[in-house]
């Protein structure tokens, strides 16, 4: 990421780099554009599949965390994929899931779902008191299955900023929706409320 444009070479042809931030609603995007002198785009087209070569390098067997901000996701992080074998819960009940999982992810349940008009999705919700690994566990989901994992802060969203959210989703992914449990309630002190 850079701000305002340069030069520089690729493959002895001079390139131009340009970055400016465009107002999208409520956040800033960045928009860069990559130019060179000539009649083809072929450089441009080879520049831009080394950048990709290259992203796909840095994120192999790495999960990429994504968090709302509002109504938009913002990168959070990448971490190395933790193996499902690190996380201590039952070993049957993983297998379980995994394989459930995966068998959500396959081709033919995908259409069986569009053949009868059935929402393609899939929910789980894991409880337990802070500290109990459910997110930990969300991730090692993610990595096994070798997709990213988006996170919600469900406390303060609307329904309309839900749906934007959900309507900016990659088809295969992991959703966490954290704090579901505080929705719709107000956080106040605790009070004593047994009367004189």
């Amino acid at each position: 990421p850079w701000n305002g444009s340069f030069l520089f070479w690729f493959r002895k042809h001079l390139l131009s780099y340009r970055t400016e931030l465009k107002d999208a609603g409520f956040h800033k995007e960045e928009e860069i554009s990559i130019t060179c002198a000539g009649r083809s785009s072929r450089i441009v087209k080879e520049f831009i599949r080394d950048c990709r070569d290259e992203y796909l390098r840095q994120v192999s067997n790495k999960t990429t965390i994504f968090e709302n901000r509002g109504d938009h996701w913002k990168k959070l992080a990448t971490r190395t994929i933790r193996p499902l074998s690190t996380v201590i819960i039952s070993e049957k009940q993983k297998q379980q899931l995994i394989a459930d999982l995966k068998e959500f992810l396959d081709p033919e349940t995908r259409t069986w779902f569009a053949k009868r008009t059935i929402p393609y999705r899939k929910g789980y919700l894991f409880h337990g008191p802070p500290g109990t690994r459910k997110s930990s566990f969300s991730l090692s989901m993610a990595g096994e299955l070798d997709v990213d994992i988006y996170i919600v802060s469900m406390p303060g969203l609307d329904d309309g900023t839900l749906k934007d959210l959900f309507a900016d989703l990659p088809q295969r992914c992991v959703v966490l929706l954290e704090d579901i449990d505080a929705v719709g309630m107000e956080r106040s002190p605790v009070s004593d409320d047994s009367g004189d």
